[in-house]
């Protein structure tokens, strides 16, 4: 099963589209929305989806983000929601063992520790599916988490949109990254040998996120360290990966 995995889109239409066109192209099954619309149009722009797609998605925390005119929208062109009223995470089995935890923030807590942190290391789901920070990255199992973390990114930095294509199958992640009005194919990511392959748009990706991944990386070792971030060594060394590193 295939599947589309975006967040954080902000009324931002053309990447909408263009985002929408990358999932037709890879004949995803699935088109997931991990919160932040802004607006009822935004999720009317995901319609119609075409056959053999279906479209679900979770509340987000903007603040323009009103649940109730959301869900409207939604049920207006039949899409899934998955999260309930005041609440921006869920669980749902897409297929028969592919059982995946979305949450749209890192900030979302269980007592002391944040929810994708009990999620991961309780490793009863497959995968767990993050937004809200709007960069893409991903976690691989260590000893203290058992299950695959993926953030698609988001739409807010013009310098580092991206989506991911997630085939539950074959366990690939690919990453496409939007250059000049296209998702391009950035990179190929094999999850169980973990090992990556560079296309066409990756270059540039390297580059904008190499900028950023200093200023990242401080910020997840001055917030909370009750989540894994605490443990960096499990997260990919984006710079070290971006400087053309094949093998994750």
């Amino acid at each position: 099963m295939r599947l589309g995995i975006i967040s954080d889109t902000h009324d931002d239409y053309a990447a909408i589209k263009a985002a929408l066109d990358v999932f037709v192209r890879c004949e995803c099954q699935w088109t997931l929305h991990l919160g932040d619309f802004e607006r009822p149009d935004a999720m009317r722009r995901f319609f119609p989806q075409p056959p053999g797609m279906q479209f679900a998605w979770i509340h987000g925390g903007d603040r323009h983000d009103d649940f109730v005119e959301l869900l409207t929208a939604s049920e207006d062109v039949g899409g899934l929601s998955l999260s309930k009223p005041g609440s921006a995470f869920a669980q749902h089995e897409f297929a028969p063992g592919l059982l995946i935890g979305l949450c749209h923030s890192i900030y979302e807590r269980v007592g002391d520790r944040t929810l994708i942190s009990s999620w991961a290391t309780d490793g009863h789901l497959t995968y767990v599916l993050y937004g809200h920070t709007h960069y893409f990255n991903l976690k691989f199992p260590t000893s203290s988490s058992k299950t695959v973390l993926l953030n698609p990114g988001g739409f807010r930095d013009p310098a580092t949109k991206t989506v991911l294509v997630l085939d539950s199958e074959t366990r690939k992640v690919e990453v496409y990254a939007l250059h000049s009005g296209n998702f391009q194919h950035a990179v190929s990511i094999q999850l169980d040998n973990r090992t990556a392959e560079w296309f066409a748009g990756g270059p540039p990706l390297r580059e904008r996120v190499r900028t950023c991944a200093r200023a990242r990386k401080e910020f997840w070792s001055n917030h909370d360290n009750s989540y894994l971030c605490s443990d960096l060594q499990g997260w990919i060394d984006i710079c070290a990966f971006m400087n053309a590193a094949t093998t994750l």
